[in-house]
């Protein structure tokens, strides 16, 4: 994968990534070309499935905007449930 996206921010538990539109955020079937996954995998030099790339939230093929990427389960699962709670707020 030779394509990036911007990292707007990190730390060593989750990111901040721009989504450009058009891109799919993970695979939708046989047919969904190169992921925002299949980039960060790359990017962040993580080949094996789903390494250092959990997605919080997703957005819409035609939709770019910033992502929120958790880099292990355990800042999966805790910032899934601050999305959950209210304490992690989206606008669109």
């Amino acid at each position: 994968v030779k394509e990036r996206v911007p990292l707007l921010w990190k730390d060593s538990r989750a990111l901040v990534v721009a989504k450009p539109a058009g891109m799919a955020s993970h695979a939708e079937g046989p047919r969904s070309g190169t992921t925002l996954v299949d980039v960060l995998r790359a990017q962040l030099a993580r080949p094996e499935r789903n390494a250092g790339v959990h997605l919080v939230h997703r957005l819409d093929r035609p939709t770019s905007g910033a992502l929120l990427v958790a880099r292990d389960a355990l800042a999966h699962a805790q910032l899934d449930q601050l999305l959950r709670d209210g304490q992690i707020e989206r606008s669109y």
